[in-house]
């Protein structure tokens, strides 16, 4: 029986994930060609198949021709490596390159400049309310980014060039994982050492001497985990770009959504995903290893450990810019929606493209609203808002559902099948690494648009993505057992399912409840990964970044503030309830 769940628990991983990454592998090295008798190769994507002829654009042609069938020589599929060429050659596929590594590795040092002190105050010194903050550093990482890009947009069109304006977006928005990553660092590796180092130096050498080096490591897995994210990200580019009138932010991310969503290359698409991909994995391959040489210690048990060193009156200014941090990442935001929900800037131009259009150029919007409530009402009034909302919800539960009990069974079987488990980790972490939009892309290709268009088809997707998470607070509980209690458990006869079901889904239930609502709360932010989906594209994110484009400018702020409102709630009462135990980095 405990093969049946070793097969079970592969089979669903590879449903979810090797099944669409390893199709987007081989469709971007697949090309059509026709080749006419006159020795003339067209290499690129068929149209359409008429009785005329054969309706085919060629690579790195906008517009189609039109090649008669008396003229066809060959047509059919072959291995190539000619999509990548193609993005790689020329000056424009160049600057792609360079501005996806510019925009990655800038919003990368932000978050690392950010988040290091404030991962270090922390875990190492006496700020107050230092478990509150470090609650309120996961509410930036678990609301979408492109919200905080909508609110600040005004704000940042001083900012040159346009592309810094995506690096303080996202430096804003995940440089909590660099602060929680250091913070479990030192609370790890540092406790004796900081012990002795408070009786010995002044609090500000016991930082940067001793607290610093156990801090690193954890801060390099953040950040790297910060680029990760960022290479891979859609929304906040193009909504950045395209209302620019210059439109210079053009990332790899913007040429899978332009290749799939418009040309319909899925070819191209793919190949395009590939590149960042290879970017993500590589970093993310100096994640595991730093990782792989830390000692595993839970974040909630080190909290007691380790005692924090005295500031003084410093403390004040280290609890004030943790403060002024959240304040940039949340709090001004929020005043922004609120202002644009009041009619602050009502009629004021957005560029779409390089041309100007009324933000009011929507009936629903043409009026501006009376007050400030009125503004928020039209938010909560939008056509279909409740039914975004719910399907947002129930997406999102589904989909971390279905990620926490496939970690339960990838915990299990690694730990009967212990040299597969290296392998399970690392299958599990590769969504992380694989842009959403090209998982999304690679699963459409796996499975047929039918199946894709299907109701259920954005659960198993999302699922896939927010398998990183369930899986580190499964395999962190897991490890909390002790052996005795399984030997117990096969002494008494029990099979594996009914030791999974009596003994270990029992003991593991705390932590994979919290891997549950973490998965639910990243779940919430989506937006890459279900914009190309007919069901996921009915979220209240997606809408919500859609509707801006079209000028519902004061519904967008209304719905913007609820949604960061009702996140916070969400994530206050997730927190009050888990106590100690709970935290975005088991």
């Amino acid at each position: 029986m405990s093969r049946f769940l070793f097969v079970l628990a592969v089979a669903i991983l590879a449903l979810l994930v090797v099944l669409p990454v390893g199709t987007m592998a081989v469709r971007s090295l697949r090309v059509e060609y026709v080749q006419t008798k006159d020795g003339r190769r067209f290499v690129g994507r068929e149209l359409d198949r008429t009785e005329k002829g054969i309706q085919f654009r060629d690579m790195g042609e906008s517009t189609s021709r039109l090649i008669p069938l008396d003229r066809v020589a060959a047509e059919g599929r072959e291995f190539s490596t000619r999509h990548y060429a193609r993005l790689l050659a020329g000056g424009p596929q160049r600057a792609m390159l360079l501005a996806t590594l510019a925009l990655a590795g800038l919003a990368t040092l932000l978050a690392f400049i950010l988040g290091l002190p404030v991962g270090l105050l922390l875990a190492a010194t006496d700020i107050p309310f230092r478990r509150f903050w470090e609650s309120m550093l996961a509410l930036p990482l678990v609301l979408p980014p492109v919200l905080l890009a909508i609110a600040l947009y005004r704000d940042l069109l001083a900012i040159e060039p346009e592309f810094l304006r995506a690096v303080l977006v996202f430096g804003l928005s995940l440089f909590p994982l660099v602060a929680l990553f250091t913070a479990r660092a030192v609370r790890a590796g540092g406790s004796d050492a900081l012990a002795a180092a408070r009786l010995q130096t002044t609090p500000m050498q016991a930082l940067l001497r001793v607290a610093l080096g156990p801090a690193l490591p954890g801060a390099l897995s953040g950040a790297l985990l910060v680029f990760c994210f960022v290479v891979a990200d859609f929304a906040v580019p193009d909504f950045l770009g395209v209302t620019t009138a210059k439109n210079t932010i053009r990332v790899y991310a913007n040429e899978v959504f332009t290749l799939w969503k418009n040309d319909g290359d899925g070819a191209a698409a793919a190949a395009a995903g590939m590149l960042p991909t290879l970017l993500a994995v590589a970093a993310f391959a100096v994640v595991l290893t730093v990782e792989r040489h830390r000692e595993t210690r839970r974040l909630g048990d080190d909290a007691t450990s380790v005692e924090p060193i005295p500031l003084g009156r410093a403390r004040w200014v280290g609890g004030g810019l943790i403060v002024l941090l959240l304040v940039a990442a949340v709090g001004w935001p929020a005043q922004r929606h609120l202002e644009t929900a009041a009619g602050a800037h009502y009629g004021a131009p957005v560029f779409l493209g390089g041309a100007a259009v009324p933000a009011n150029n929507v009936d629903a919007s043409r009026s501006k609203p009376a007050s400030l409530t009125d503004g928020l009402r039209r938010g909560l009034r939008h056509e279909r808002v409740a039914e975004n909302a719910w399907r947002s919800l129930w997406i999102a539960g589904g989909a971390a559902l279905l990620a926490v009990l496939l970690s339960i069974l990838l915990a299990e079987a690694g730990a009967t099948w212990k040299r597969w488990d290296r392998v399970f980790v690392l299958l599990s972490f590769l969504p992380i690494a694989v842009p959403a939009m090209s998982l999304t892309v690679g699963a459409v290709e796996c499975y047929g648009p039918a199946r894709a268009n299907a109701a259920w088809f954005p659960i198993p997707l999302l699922a896939a993505r927010l398998l990183p998470f369930t899986t580190l607070a499964v395999r962190a509980a897991r490890r909390r057992l002790a052996p005795a209690w399984i030997e117990a458990a096969v002494l008494a006869g029990l099979s594996p399912i009914r030791r999974l079901a009596l003994v270990v889904f029992p003991l593991v239930a705390p932590g994979a409840a919290l891997g549950f609502l973490l998965a639910f709360l990243f779940g919430l932010r989506e937006v890459d990964a279900l914009v190309f989906t007919q069901s996921g594209s009915e979220t209240l994110p997606v809408q919500l970044y859609n509707m801006i484009h079209y000028g519902f400018d004061v519904q967008v702020a209304g719905l913007s503030f609820f949604w960061t409102l009702g996140v916070a709630v969400l994530l206050g009462i997730i927190t009050s309830l888990g106590g100690r135990r709970f935290s975005l980095i088991p």
